[in-house]
C-alpha cells in the first residue's frame, strides 16, 4: 500500500473518532429548554427547574444538563473545585465571580489519559454540584470514558503489546478476527488463565489522588483506603505482530476502543544505564 493510501486510511479512521465525539457533544448540548429572544432565535437555555440539594450553599458548582458547569469563584471550596474542573473540562469564561466550564469528549479523554476513572469523575462532580447531577451528564461521561483509555498500545523492549487493567477489555478486543490474527502467543511464566501477560500496575499520580478527595477533606490522607482497594493492582497484556500494528489500531477504533500509545521507558533496561554526558564550562 502506498504512503498516500496509508495517509488517507489514517485520516478516515481519525475522522470517525472526531465525528463520534461531535455527535455525543451535540446530543448533550441539545438538553434544556431554549429561551426565545422574540426574534426567532434564543438567548440561552432555561435550567430554572433544577432541584437544589438541601446543603447547596456548601457546594461550589451548578452542573447543567447540557454539560456546562458554573463555579462560584468566591466559594470556600473554589481551589479544590478549580483543580478538578480544569482536569476534566474546558474553560469557557472566567469573570470575577462566576466561572463557566464545559464538559467535552476531548476534555474527558484527557482526564482518562491521566488515570482519572469514569466513576471518580461522576462521583466528584456529584459532590461538588449544588443540584443533583443530571442523568444526561452521567451518560455523557460514561459514553466518552467507558472505553477510551481502557487499553493501551505499549512499546516495550522493541515489542508491541496491547495492555489493559481490565481482562474483559482484552477478551472483547480479541473477539475481533483482525486483532486475534495479529496476536503473538508467548511462552513465558507470568501468564494468567487466559494467556495474558501480567504485571504490577503503575502507581496513581499523586496530583490525581489529591483531586479525587472529598472537597471538604483537609486531612493529609491522599485518598480513602476503600477507594484505593477498588483500583486494580495488576495489568494484563498480549503481544501483537509489529507489522500488523496499524491494522490493530484501526480495528480498535471501529470497536470504539481507541488505543492510547505509550512507550515503557521506565522499564526499558536497554536505556536505564549511565547516560554519557560530559559537562564543560562552555555549557554554562
Amino acid at each position: 500500500m502506498s504512503e498516500s493510501a496509508d495517509a488517507n486510511d489514517e485520516y478516515s479512521h481519525a475522522k470517525k473518532l472526531v465525528l463520534r465525539a461531535a455527535n455525543r457533544e451535540a446530543a448533550l448540548s441539545s438538553n434544556g429548554a431554549m429561551i426565545p429572544d422574540g426574534m426567532g432565535s434564543s438567548i440561552g437555555a432555561d435550567f430554572s427547574n433544577l432541584v437544589l440539594k438541601p446543603d447547596h450553599i456548601q457546594r461550589p458548582c451548578w452542573t447543567c444538563p447540557d454539560g456546562n458547569i458554573y463555579l462560584e469563584a468566591f466559594h470556600d471550596l473554589y481551589a479544590q473545585a478549580y483543580d478538578f474542573l480544569v482536569a476534566i473540562s474546558e474553560p469557557v469564561a472566567r469573570p470575577e465571580f462566576l466561572h463557566q466550564y464545559k464538559l467535552t469528549p476531548y476534555s474527558l479523554y484527557a482526564a482518562v489519559a491521566t488515570n482519572i476513572e469514569t466513576e471518580s469523575i461522576i462521583g466528584v462532580l456529584e459532590r461538588l454540584s449544588k443540584n443533583a447531577l443530571p442523568s444526561q451528564v452521567k451518560k455523557f461521561v460514561r459514553d466518552c470514558t467507558s472505553k477510551y483509555g481502557k487499553a493501551k498500545l505499549v512499546l516495550k523492549h522493541n515489542k508491541f503489546y496491547v495492555e489493559s487493567e481490565y481482562p474483559e477489555v482484552l477478551r472483547e478486543l480479541l473477539r475481533d478476527p483482525t486483532i486475534a490474527q495479529a496476536r503473538i502467543q508467548e511462552d513465558v511464566e507470568n501468564l494468567d488463565d487466559h494467556g495474558f501477560l501480567t504485571q504490577t500496575k503503575a502507581e496513581e499520580m499523586k496530583e490525581n489522588l489529591t483531586m479525587l478527595r472529598e472537597p471538604d477533606d483537609d486531612s493529609d490522607d491522599e485518598m480513602d483506603p476503600n477507594e484505593k482497594e477498588k483500583k486494580p493492582t495488576v495489568v494484563v497484556a498480549f503481544q501483537i505482530d509489529g507489522s500488523k500494528v496499524e491494522n490493530v489500531k484501526r480495528q480498535a477504533i471501529e470497536l470504539d476502543y481507541p488505543l492510547m500509545e505509550e512507550y515503557d521507558f521506565k522499564n526499558d533496561v536497554s536505556c536505564s544505564g549511565h547516560v554519557g554526558i560530559n559537562k564543560s564550562k562552555e555549557s554554562f
